[in-house]
């Protein structure tokens, strides 16, 4: 297991890395090993509660280890983009999210988020304005997007109608400029940057 500072490690690491302290994030290659870390990510592989790996390969405990692999099968064929689920079954003590979302780059493939969901409120909206210029709705919208709600339940969970919510998300592409629903979680969740260790080459 290796430590690398940002800037000498051999393969680029995003710095969306970087993003949230209590969140543990993941890059993972084109065959499902684990090429990157941060902190957090690092110290839940130790502890092995909620994820673990085996032979350099990203594992789940309980059922979440069949929603998972499921996950990265569909995201590595190119079937889906995003993928996002709740474990709230043992061995973990609380809900735990997990957003798994194609990274294309040569040297990484997916990008796995996994955070406790208590945690995931923690986004801030005022960061996103600020970023992008978005209004207080569109940030709000982006917000549920980083937490990991579908567009009905942002709805939902806004007051708003369907339409709404994706005439904003609309305009966040637009916004942003980003061209596909991957890049654009890609470049919110880095508007929530905070530096921290990354750990390269487990």
């Amino acid at each position: 297991m290796s430590h690398h500072p940002v800037g000498i490690t051999e393969q680029p690491v995003p710095a969306v890395l970087t993003y949230g302290p209590r969140c543990g994030l993941i890059l993972l290659n084109k065959h499902s090993r684990i090429a990157a870390v941060n902190s957090t990510a690092k110290q839940m592989l130790e502890r092995q509660t909620i994820i673990k790996q085996d032979n350099g390969r990203l594992m789940a405990g309980g059922t979440a280890q069949a929603r998972l692999a499921d996950s990265l099968r569909r995201i590595l064929s190119g079937a889906e983009e995003c993928c996002c689920f709740v474990v709230t079954d043992p061995p973990v003590q609380q809900p735990v999210c997990f957003s798994i979302t194609r990274h294309e780059s040569p040297h990484f493939a997916v990008l796995v988020a996994v955070s406790d969901i208590r945690d995931t409120v923690s986004v801030d909206e005022r960061l996103i304005a600020t970023t992008f210029g978005a209004t207080p709705t569109e940030a709000a919208v982006a917000s549920h997007l980083i937490r990991g709600f579908n567009v009905s339940d942002t709805a939902a969970s806004l007051g708003i109608q369907v339409s709404t919510v994706r005439t904003h998300l609309k305009r966040l592409f637009e916004k942003t400029g980003a061209r596909r629903q991957a890049e654009l979680l890609i470049m919110l969740v880095f508007s929530q940057c905070s530096m921290c260790e990354l750990v390269v080459g487990l």
